[in-house]
């Protein structure tokens, strides 16, 4: 019984530890956290661009 009061200490200390901060925000398997919110991995963008306009096509895909 002497070693009850560290025993315990050390159970607090491990848990302290090892449990995840409560304010840590789990997203779904195909989401990633992106500042306060969960946004789509794989989610695409779309354009709407007049058509004859090669030359802002072509600004578009070299970034």
């Amino acid at each position: 019984m002497r070693h009850a009061p560290a025993r315990w200490l050390m159970g607090l200390v491990t848990v302290a530890l090892v449990a995840p901060p409560a304010h840590a925000r789990r997203c779904p398997p195909d989401a990633v956290l992106v500042g306060p919110a969960c946004v789509d991995r794989y989610e695409a963008s779309v354009w709407s661009i007049p058509s004859g306009s090669d030359e802002l096509v072509g600004k578009i895909r070299r970034g």
